[in-house]
Order: C-alpha cells, then sequence, then structure tokens
C-alpha cells in the first residue's frame, strides 16, 4: 500500500517496436557500395568481414566451402572496382558470377559451366541495359570472360570436389587419467632406532654379497660351458677339415689315373693310325719299283 499523500506513478509498457538490423546480402546494391568503398580505401579486413557476415548469415560455423564463397565473392568485388564500375553495374555482375559459383555447387559439369557462361557474355551484348551507366562494354566483356575462366572454370575440378564432399564430423575421444596420490613419509615414532639401522644396513650387505657370489659363479659356468662348446666345435671343424682334405686328395688321384688312362688311350691310337700310313706309305714305293701304276 502506498503511503498517504503520495500519487502511484503506473510506467507504461515500452511498445516501440525493435528495429533489427537489415539482413545483409550480396545483392543489395548499397551493401555492395560499401564493400566496395572498402576496398576502394584499402581496408581489406573489413570488406572481407562484411562478405563473410553477408555469405555465412545462415551458418555461424566458417567452413572451408563457405571460405571459398567468401574468397570469390571478394575477388570479383575487388574486379569491379579494379573495373571502376558503380555500386549498381557491380551488383548485375556479381550476381551473374554468383549463378556461376550455383552451378558450381549443384550438379552442373564444366561443359555446362561453360555454356551458362558464354550465355551471360552474349546476354550482355546482345542485350545491354536501357541505362548507359550499367551497360557493358566489349572490353568489359572480353575482362569478364578472362576473369571468370581464370577464378571459376581453370579451378572447376577443386570446386567440385570440395563442395560435393561430405563434411566428416570430427571425433570425440575420452580418456580416464587416475591420480595417483603421492606416497606420504612414515611417522617419525616408526623410524628405526640406531642399533636397528645398522643391522640392517649389514643384512644388506650380506644380501648383496651373496647375490655378486651367485652372479660371479653363473658367470663362471657360463663361460665353462661356452668353452667346452667353442672347443668341440673346432674339433669338429678340425675333423670335417681333415675329411675334406682327403677327399680332395682321392679326387686328384682319380683324376690323374682318368688322366693317364685317356693319354694312354690316345697314344695307341696315335700308333695305330701311324702304322697304317706307314704300311700304305710302303706299298706305294713298291708298285712304283715295280712300274705299276698306283691304284
Amino acid at each position: 500500500m502506498p503511503p498517504k499523500g503520495k500519487k502511484v506513478v503506473e510506467e507504461e509498457a515500452d511498445t516501440t517496436p525493435v528495429v533489427l538490423p537489415p539482413t545483409r546480402s550480396m545483392s543489395d546494391p548499397r551493401f555492395i557500395a560499401e564493400i566496395m568503398k572498402c576496398v576502394g580505401d584499402g581496408d581489406l579486413t573489413g570488406a572481407m568481414a562484411k562478405i563473410v557476415r553477408a555469405v555465412n548469415r545462415n551458418n555461424r560455423v566458417v567452413e572451408l566451402q563457405s571460405s571459398i564463397l567468401t574468397d570469390t565473392w571478394f575477388d570479383n568485388v575487388a574486379f569491379a572496382v579494379e573495373r571502376g564500375w558503380a555500386p549498381e553495374k557491380a551488383t548485375g555482375f556479381l550476381a551473374d558470377m554468383g549463378e556461376l559459383m550455383e552451378l558450381v555447387r549443384g550438379n552442373g559439369d564444366l561443359c555446362e559451366l561453360s555454356t551458362l557462361l558464354r550465355k551471360i557474355l552474349v546476354d550482355y551484348h546482345k542485350n545491354p541495359a536501357k541505362d548507359p551507366a550499367l551497360r557493358f562494354s566489349v572490353d568489359d566483356i572480353a575482362a569478364i570472360a578472362e576473369h571468370a575462366t581464370a577464378g571459376i572454370i581453370q579451378h572447376y575440378r577443386l570446386y567440385r570436389l570440395v563442395f560435393t564432399r561430405k563434411r566428416v564430423e570430427p571425433e570425440t575421444y575420452s580418456k580416464t587419467v587416475p591420480i595417483v596420490l603421492p606416497i606420504s613419509p612414515r611417522p617419525l615414532r616408526a623410524a628405526l632406532s640406531l642399533e636397528q639401522h645398522h643391522e640392517h644396513q649389514a643384512q644388506k650387505k650380506v644380501e648383496r654379497e651373496q647375490r655378486l657370489t651367485a652372479l660371479r659363479e653363473q658367470a663362471a659356468a657360463a663361460r665353462a660351458v661356452a668353452a667346452e662348446q667353442a672347443a668341440r666345435e673346432a674339433a669338429e671343424a678340425s675333423q670335417r677339415q681333415k675329411e675334406q682334405d682327403e677327399e680332395e686328395a682321392a679326387n686328384v688321384k682319380l683324376d690323374d689315373e682318368s688322366t693317364q688312362a685317356i693319354l694312354d688311350a690316345m697314344k695307341c691310337d696315335l700308333d695305330k693310325a701311324l702304322q697304317h700310313r706307314h704300311e700304305a706309305l710302303l706299298e706305294r714305293i713298291a708298285q712304283l719299283e715295280g712300274g705299276c701304276e698306283p691304284t
């Protein structure tokens, strides 16, 4: 209840409608004029920011596809600024370039893309705008053809690969890391006395000496086994070498006997041939002495 003598002022609800900022679009000549002004003034970051907001107005995640679209739009705007076109004229050009990119993003092939570009260029020439400021000259059409070919046609395969592949969602992995508490020191009341410490150290020394002795014995046994194995292998190698030498000597003896037999056979054949030739020669001499013609 309000205090006496004071009026209660009722606050009226604010019925003023909330005006939301308009959605910026690459088909708005005023928005294109803002971007062209940023490019002309050298504010490339501001121009890119405006294009990014327009391209990604329905998606806050900047992906590779939207990045390529942003770069393409920026190149087209920079080309329009370089040609010195008015924002209205640049808007028509950007709409046509956007139609080419939409065909690339769809299912259009390279032949369809080239046909659409040719149709756009022919339409610029045969159906000029009524306003002279919006018309494209022959030099403009040639420059547009070169710009679209270098910026879109030549990169068709790359754009198709980017725009047609499915986006791979990042995989999330979870790993449980155990927490290992540090070891707390023992309380002082649990400490050993000096006598117990000496006894413990002496026992550790004895155990260490026993381990060293056992290790030495194991090493000596291993060395003995290795020496025995080496001696046995040396004896086997010597026996194999002896057998190999005897086998080679027998082979040499057999080779000598075979060679001698071959030589004897060759000598016998040679003697027979000489004897036959000698007999033939004596027979011919006898025929010549007898006055007969040799047959």
